[in-house]
């Protein structure tokens, strides 16, 4: 007979006994301590009917009373349920929720009628109930065809006293296995053992010296060696050296707990040299004061080296979440952190352990929020969300803005919740920001530069005009003109040529403004000498006009922070201004004096045409040009740009009609 033919065989006459050569139940436990090894003869009879009378008192030991529903079900050793007569259930236990749902498909509950659910099996409930008498309790047996198989329930009912209303106790127990057996094992007493020669699990029996006095042949094809060879070795033999001491404080704890199966893992020797990894369950029995152990060795060799490679894979997974730069998040239903890894604390500060268990809302901006809520909620329903910029809280109290990428989570342990990724983004966003102000920026002085083109374009003319109109009338009238006339006109065509100098000065200044702005580095100078010999400059360069200028110095000595171009420009430029835009001869009076530690005031006045108060506000703004000066050559940008050089200061201008008509400037610088 081929070994499909023994499973086939096993499975149509003994159901799950085959199960026996892989695990062990109260039952086959108590069959193995009375198997009957005596040459080939395999399981004598009244071995089977002791096993069966051992299992019977083992397991029929339940109370017929007891004093409450909760005692009775946590005492019951099979499918209990406690109801009403009319069938109402007041409590069943786990076991019996198990059945019912195998045998009925029917999840009982306490308040349900336990007889609209049992279909023929509540026809024998019912006549049991009516049977039934407090401390006599009463049994039958339920033949049912589940899935095409027969099966045999043996039911116990016993009514309860002590109640309002009359409460019965069932008792429902599997004894398909039992009846079969019976039915079965005495005319197939050699059945077992031929399973047990086939099976691709190894049986081993020994004496209760460990020494082996049966093991069966698929020993052969787990370690290459014949059973012949291996009876009546110790089976300590069969294991690795430096394993045996473990599998005898095995062993020693196996024979300290009779008929209790124990299960350990060791490494069994291969004839090749190599080790086979084999679990190995074991228990003492005695029988007709014969004492020895059975031990059922089953290879997982393959299982430990999946089980490593995925232990592998484990750590190098952790390690890749460990050291991970961006956070890496699991969140329940509740919005509570389950795992985080270290770049949570790298991000915030906190520690990681400080915020398992805690609400991810709780660390997420005020304004942010309901943005949050929203997004999880979403999660838990399955749904996956866009990527979310959050702000989070630092330890520091300082928010960083980062982005969720999360989605939903299921399985045995989260029926609800997400997992994610969370970037910080805070220098990406600082990044975009100034990439943005720059292009903004460059926008802006592109405009400038070509407003400020067209200006200048448009002053040119003025000067260029004035000087091929006064060439024209010295060519053409040359013999007719007085010395004094010609000079007149040669001091106009100079005045013009100043005038075309200022504006080519000012209009490469003027591209100069953004690097020096950029660039610029204050440093200790004295601006008392810096700036009489910025007035200087000007009153040499203007030499052939009418010009009056007083230079007021209340100290000899004023250190500033600044750099001596800005400061220059900044007196230079209000000074031209006021010799531009005189009323006659050009009187201006230049004043400074300190002010605190390092400050400085610098005071300039004129008597000119003056801005017009409502206008003085204005002047500041790039391109702006007062009202009472369009007919003046200007292009309306050197206010500003003084503006901005002072702004790098800290400073401040500010500019008001004085006394005599004309414009004072105080500039302030230091304070």
């Amino acid at each position: 007979m081929t070994r499909k033919e023994l499973r086939e065989l096993a499975r149509e006459h003994m159901g799950e006994l085959v199960l026996a050569t892989q695990q062990y139940s109260e039952f086959e436990k108590a069959l193995l301590q009375h198997l009957e090894v005596n040459n080939d003869s395999g399981l004598g009879a009244q071995g089977v009917a002791r096993a069966l009378q051992l299992q019977a008192e083992n397991t029929e030991s339940a109370p017929a009373r007891i004093a409450t529903p909760a005692d009775i079900l946590s005492q019951l050793q099979f499918a209990g349920c406690l109801f009403r007569k009319n069938g109402v259930i007041v409590s069943v236990n786990t076991d019996f929720v198990r059945q019912c749902l195998f045998c009925f498909h029917f999840e009982p509950k306490p308040g349900d009628n336990l007889f609209e659910h049992l279909r023929e099996t509540s026809s024998v409930v019912r006549s049991l109930v009516g049977d039934a008498m407090p401390g006599t309790p009463v049994t039958a047996l339920d033949h049912r065809t589940i899935r095409g198989e027969a099966m045999t329930f043996e039911l116990l009912v016993s009514a309860l006293s002590g109640t309002e209303e009359p409460e019965f106790l069932l008792q429902s127990r599997d004894i398909t296995l039992q009846i079969q057996t019976e039915q079965e094992l005495s005319r197939r007493d050699n059945l077992f053992k031929t399973l047990i020669q086939h099976s691709s699990d190894v049986i081993v029996t020994t004496n209760e010296n460990g020494e082996i006095s049966y093991v069966s042949p698929s020993i052969k094809s787990m370690i290459d060696v014949a059973p012949d060879h291996i009876i009546g070795q110790r089976i300590d033999a069969l294991i690795v050296e430096n394993e045996r001491g473990e599998f005898r404080s095995f062993l020693s704890s196996i024979g300290q707990h009779d008929h209790e199966t124990m299960s350990s893992e060791f490494r069994f020797l291969h004839a090749s040299g190599k080790h086979v990894f084999v679990e190995l369950f074991g228990s003492r029995f005695e029988d007709n004061n014969t004492i020895g152990f059975v031990f059922n060795a089953r290879d997982i060799t393959d299982r430990v080296i999946t089980f490593r490679a995925l232990q592998r894979s484990e750590n190098r997974y952790r390690d890749l979440i460990s050291n991970a730069v961006d956070v890496i998040y699991t969140l329940n239903q509740d919005g509570e952190f389950v795992t985080l890894n270290q770049a949570f604390t790298d991000v915030t500060g906190f520690a990681v352990h400080s915020w398992i268990g805690r609400e991810l809302l709780s660390l997420i901006h005020p304004e942010d929020k309901n943005k949050a809520s929203r997004g999880l909620k979403l999660l838990n329903e399955g749904q996956r969300v866009p990527a979310l910029h959050l702000r989070i809280e630092c330890k520091s109290g300082v928010y960083v803005h980062m982005e969720f990428r999360s989605a939903p989570l299921s399985g045995e342990d989260y029926t609800k919740g997400c997992v994610g990724i969370a970037r910080d983004i805070t220098e990406q966003l600082k990044s975009q920001h100034d990439l943005q102000k720059a292009l903004a920026k460059e926008r802006e002085m592109s405009q400038l530069r070509d407003r400020f083109v067209s200006t200048v374009t448009h002053e040119f003319r003025t000067p260029l005009a004035g000087i091929l109109s006064v060439s024209e009338l010295l060519d053409r009238y040359k013999d007719r003109l007085d010395d004094k006339k010609r000079d007149e006109l040669f001091a106009d065509i100079r005045l013009r040529v100043v005038e075309i100098t200022e504006l080519i000065e000012n209009f490469v200044f003027q591209t100069s403004v953004h690097s020096l702005m950029e660039n610029f580095a204050p440093i200790p100078i004295d601006a008392v000498p810096l700036v009489r010999d910025a007035v200087q400059a000007i009153v040499e360069q203007r030499h052939t006009e009418t010009l009056q200028v007083h230079f007021e110095a209340h100290s000899d000595s004023i250190v500033v922070e600044s750099e001596p171009k800005v400061l220059q420009h900044i007196v230079k430029h209000i000074v031209t201004d006021c010799v531009k835009y005189r009323n006659g001869t050009a009187q201006v009076h230049i004043a400074i004096e300190r002010v605190g530690e390092k400050g400085v005031i610098i005071t300039i006045s004129d008597r000119g045409i003056g801005i017009p108060e409502r206008e003085q506000n204005e002047i500041f703004t790039p391109f702006y040009r007062a009202s009472n000066a369009s007919h003046i050559p200007g292009t309306g940008m050197g206010l500003a740009i003084v503006s901005d050089f002072i702004d790098l200061h800290n400073g401040k201008i500010s500019v008001s009609t004085n006394e005599h008509g004309g414009t004072t400037f105080v500039i302030v610088i230091g304070t």
